[in-house]
């Protein structure tokens, strides 16, 4: 694990390596050997790094994918006061993003990221979540194309 996210910090990798770098972080913390209690003790860290790499490689799906299994994985081991730190903020806001991706296995997995943080808080949660999410909403709808919109709307 330390040696992966080691491997993701730096600036200089390839996307083909970050694929394979994310590819074996969310297979091994998808997996049931790596303590929940390290991720925890690394937690800034960690999201630091992953928010950078999803960033620096965003045009690759199998990157971003991985990295918002990963970053979904770590948001299940925090706690509810954990939610004043910026970072978890910025974990949220990422997975909102990726939550309207135009690639489907990007936007399903981003959903997934973004349903798992809301039932781990249920049923309450955090003022700031709630808030995220409203901005995001809102900002979808503001940027949406009308025709898409009436066609929800009439479907509803």
């Amino acid at each position: 694990f330390a040696a992966l996210i080691t491997m993701m910090e730096r600036s200089d990798i390839d996307v083909n390596l970050a694929e394979g770098i994310t590819y074996l972080l969310s297979t091994l913390m998808q997996s049931d050997r790596l303590s929940a209690s390290v991720i925890v003790a690394k937690f800034d860290d960690v999201t630091s790094i992953l928010l950078r790499a999803v960033q620096a490689h965003a045009e690759s799906a199998i990157c971003t994918r991985h990295v918002l299994l990963c970053l979904s994985r770590t948001m299940s081991y925090v706690d509810r006061n954990v939610w004043a730190n910026p970072n978890t903020v910025r974990v949220l806001q990422a997975m909102l993003v990726f939550a309207v991706d135009p690639r489907p296995k990007v936007r399903r997995t981003g959903q997934a990221g973004v349903v798992g943080i809301l039932k781990t808080l249920a049923p309450n949660v955090p003022t700031i979540v709630a808030e995220c999410v409203r901005l995001s909403c809102r900002r979808e709808l503001d940027n949406a194309d009308v025709g898409v919109m009436l066609h929800v709307t009439f479907r509803s």
